[in-house]
């Protein structure tokens, strides 16, 4: 089954397109990008969440990684300031109040809402908090999700 979603912006259409054929990965066609539609049961700390997605082997695939933030950004919904290519350009991002039981991550994802690992930079390391799609530095020891991504290749 595949989902097109189509936004515009500043009069830019801009074509979302995901592929759910397969119960376990989203596909973006418009990043290239693949992901886990089911994060890591148990919120990890940064240096075992970036082991367990250079570990994991899922669809006959086995160059899983930390997604960067602005990876992350792409699949933020019903937050225009933090999803990519939004107003928020710098480290952090206030993003959009929490309202209630809204998870600001598009609907192909399964999983709670909150925060989850980014891969670190020179700058730190952040986390996408997908309850109020914010995102800013973290402590590496602090526990949280893990989505893990890979690029498609063609």
């Amino acid at each position: 089954m595949k989902f097109f979603v189509v936004m515009i912006m500043l009069g830019l259409a801009i074509f979302y397109i995901y592929d759910k054929t397969k119960s376990l990965v989203v596909s973006d066609q418009s990043t290239s990008l693949m992901w886990q539609i089911e994060p890591f049961h148990q919120p990890l700390d940064y240096v075992r969440a970036g082991d367990r997605c250079t570990e994991l082997e899922l669809m006959g695939f086995d160059d899983w990684r930390l997604p960067t933030i602005r990876e992350l950004r792409t699949i933020v919904r019903g937050c225009s300031s933090s999803r990519y290519p939004g107003s928020c350009r710098s480290f952090e991002c206030s993003g959009c109040p929490a309202n209630g039981d809204k998870c600001y991550i598009d609907d192909s994802f399964d999983g709670p809402c909150g925060k989850y690992w980014a891969k670190g930079s020179r700058k730190g390391y952040r986390a996408m908090n997908f309850t109020k799609s914010s995102f800013k530095k973290h402590d590496p020891i602090a526990y949280f999700h893990v989505r893990c991504v890979r690029t498609i290749k063609e």
